[in-house]
């Protein structure tokens, strides 16, 4: 890891709530952390947290069987900010 802040800009995400409602949501990812092979937005929640968010908000947090817990609407958001949708500047965070 050559660095990483800790919530450094909002992602909007677009998934159906419980209720089956399209849900529109701005939420900061945990961190940002720059390695030499790239950068990637990372949620840090306990494995409890998790199996209840994927039974409570199944659109938005999802079980993969090799790849761990995921977020498609999130995923989608940090890609759409890649490809400059939506483009929001992310600057340094003060110190």
């Amino acid at each position: 890891m050559l660095e990483y802040w800790d919530q450094p800009t909002k992602l909007k995400l677009h998934y159906r709530g419980p209720s089956g409602r399209r849900v529109t949501n701005w939420h900061p990812p945990d961190f940002l952390v720059l390695r030499q092979e790239g950068a990637t937005f990372e949620e840090w929640k306990r494995e409890e947290e998790l199996a209840r968010l994927v039974k409570e908000h199944s659109d938005r947090y999802q079980r993969h069987p090799s790849l761990g817990y995921r977020s498609a609407p999130g995923e989608a958001a940090a890609e759409a900010l890649v490809r400059g949708k939506g483009r929001q500047p992310l600057s340094p965070p003060q110190r």
